[in-house]
């Protein structure tokens, strides 16, 4: 194969696929495995999901949508489906977390304790 030259007079050579490969399977090393993507929305669910249970459950929504757009696009994204599982576990946990604070404060009377805490506190 002969060298192009640019304007500027370097050599470039481009690289043509092999007989039978098209320029889609030919990686820059040579071998024909598909590249691997990572799983973007996995690891955003569970940065998310993560996050959710030291701040009480506020983002365990995004956590849980994310996490499970993940789990969908598992079969594009090779890599990073365990971040997604952990993230839907971590939001599932949350969401256990939020009801089992809203029952009890509707109806084991954590409101009275509530209003305790706050009457002593402001006075």
């Amino acid at each position: 194969m002969q060298p192009s030259y640019s304007q500027y007079g370097y050599a470039s050579q481009t690289m043509q696929p092999q007989q039978g490969q098209t320029t889609a399977q030919k990686s820059e090393s040579g071998d024909n495995a598909p590249k691997k993507r990572t799983n973007g929305f996995g690891i955003a669910g569970f940065v998310y999901a993560f996050f959710s249970l030291f701040l009480g459950g506020l983002t365990f929504f995004p956590g849980f949508v994310l996490s499970c757009i993940g789990l969908g696009m598992r079969k594009e994204c090779t890599k990073s489906n365990g971040v997604a599982v952990a993230g839907l576990i971590f939001a599932i946990i949350n969401i256990l977390e939020v009801a089992a604070l809203v029952y009890y404060i509707m109806f084991a009377g954590g409101l009275e304790v509530i209003e305790n805490f706050l009457g002593g506190i402001l006075g």
